[in-house]
């Protein structure tokens, strides 16, 4: 069993003390813990904040393999949409699809909407389903995830 000596348990709190001060916790700490900085809420979101063209990028799964894509995806504000995205399956030509579709965004940025994609490409099998937005930053980045009961995928777009 090792023994601390009253002058070693001293030099170690002063230490720790010098340490914790130049961190900035010196100080009775208490203000910082009981007030904390205000913070200010971000604007509500509506619909209208989803405007204008947006490059994205999308991965995801269906029943026999794994795809990733890349478009635009256009907003109008008042909840239409349309774009277009090139798909890559694995092991298959890329098929480049139109979509078309409506959403709505509430007051915390959480949205959901329908879209439809077609194709006129051999072998580009045209889908409509679900999809579901979180605006961030106002509406200049969106997180989306998709499900239209076979592929589900997930993606991230960006106003431009």
């Amino acid at each position: 069993m090792k023994v601390y000596r009253p002058i070693t348990l001293f030099l170690s709190l002063g230490l720790l003390g010098g340490l914790l001060g130049a961190l900035g916790c010196a100080g009775t700490g208490v203000s910082s813990l009981t007030n904390p900085p205000s913070v200010s809420a971000q604007q509500a979101y509506s619909t209208q904040d989803l405007s204008g063209t947006y490059a994205y990028t999308v991965s995801g799964y269906n029943p026999s393999q794994p795809y990733a894509g890349s478009g635009t995806l256009s907003f109008d504000g008042q909840g239409g949409m349309t774009g277009a995205v090139t798909v890559n399956y694995l092991g298959s030509p890329a098929c480049v699809f139109s979509v078309t579709g409506q959403i709505s965004i509430t007051s915390s940025g959480a949205g959901t909407g329908t879209f439809t994609s077609t194709s006129s490409a051999p072998g580009c099998t045209a889908t409509s389903g679900s999809i579901s937005v979180q605006a961030a930053q106002q509406g200049q980045a969106l997180l989306l995830s998709e499900n239209d009961g076979q592929h589900l995928a997930s993606g991230t777009a960006i106003r431009q």
